[in-house]
């Protein structure tokens, strides 16, 4: 009985320790706030939107926190387009956008085409659909 309610007690523990303002957490214990990870995805899409390169309307459905060749990325897919945003890591180790990000149709199962450049300046190419790589910066965002 003793055993049961201790089994008990964390299962509560457990269920009642989730929220809303969850975190995305990676392999290496960085940490994105689900608000963090909204407001990047919320202006990504406005200024895509706004700039009509793609003939659909973007409206991201699912993302997730990758770590690619050192550095950290949210990656986000709206239908057949994704779109991978640079997150750079403070000494809490938590992460945030560093202003740069890159979208594609061509690229999207690809995990080093159309993806930003660490320096932030720049996504490497598509090889798959010349131009398919679009950048977007949103200076408002940086660390």
């Amino acid at each position: 009985m003793k055993n049961y309610l201790l089994f008990s007690f964390f299962i509560l523990i457990g269920l009642t320790s989730c929220s809303s303002n969850d975190v995305f957490i990676n392999e290496t214990n960085a940490e994105l706030s689900a608000q963090e990870a909204n407001l990047i995805l919320t202006t990504v899409e406005s200024e895509l939107n706004k700039s009509e390169v793609f003939d659909t309307k973007i409206v991201y459905k699912s993302s997730k926190l990758l770590k690619i060749i050192g550095e950290y990325y949210l990656r986000a897919t709206s239908d057949d387009i994704v779109t991978t945003s640079l997150l750079k890591k403070n000494q809490k180790g938590s992460l945030s956008y560093y202003g740069i990000s890159c979208t594609s149709k061509m690229c999207s199962s690809s995990s080093t085409q159309c993806i930003p450049k660490s320096d932030g300046k720049a996504c490497t190419p598509c090889n798959y659909g010349t131009g398919d790589c679009t950048k977007t910066v949103s200076s408002g965002l940086t660390p």
